[in-house]
């Protein structure tokens, strides 16, 4: 496994490479973040998740899991966590170095009983090789964000 380096939450702002996806979904926040908060379903909403292990403490800041992607795995550990509000994590580890470091964030916002906006960010710097390819891979990564998060609103509906 190669090491990336580390960023905090804050670092996701000013990342070389951000991408974006956000859905207003018709459930709770509290009952959208519980499907988020649930490691090993993520492959039920998240169909590239082919995997999600906990390594560490579930929940929080320094939890940490280990998420099985088609021909990569890769380590995370929680660097933000506010319960139905925020979930996210930076890359610690990959067995295939795409990215120098890597981080991502699912924010739920409120908008009324039974109703919520998610925002799905990704932050990446990528490696030297990875830049040229960046263009293309950036508008499917987005669209493969935008559908994880409507299978997301099926899951918190259910």
């Amino acid at each position: 496994m190669a090491e990336l380096e580390q960023r905090s939450f804050d670092w996701l702002s000013t990342a070389p490479v951000r991408i974006e996806a956000t859905r207003d979904i018709a459930a709770s926040a509290a009952a959208t973040f519980a499907v988020i908060a649930a490691h090993e379903r993520w492959p039920e909403w998240f169909k590239q998740v082919k995997r999600v292990e906990v390594t560490g403490a579930p929940t929080g800041v320094g939890g940490q899991r280990r998420v099985t992607l088609p021909g990569v795995v890769v380590d995370e550990v929680f660097i933000a966590w506010e319960t139905d509000r925020l979930f996210a994590f930076t890359v610690t580890n990959t067995s295939r170095p795409m990215a120098k470091s890597m981080v991502e964030a699912v924010r739920v916002d409120p908008l009324g009983d039974d109703r919520c906006r998610v925002t799905y960010t990704q932050g990446i710097e990528p490696l030297g090789w990875m830049k040229l390819a960046m263009p293309l891979l950036k508008k499917t990564m987005q669209s493969t964000l935008a559908k994880a998060l409507t299978n997301l609103e099926a899951r918190a509906r259910a």
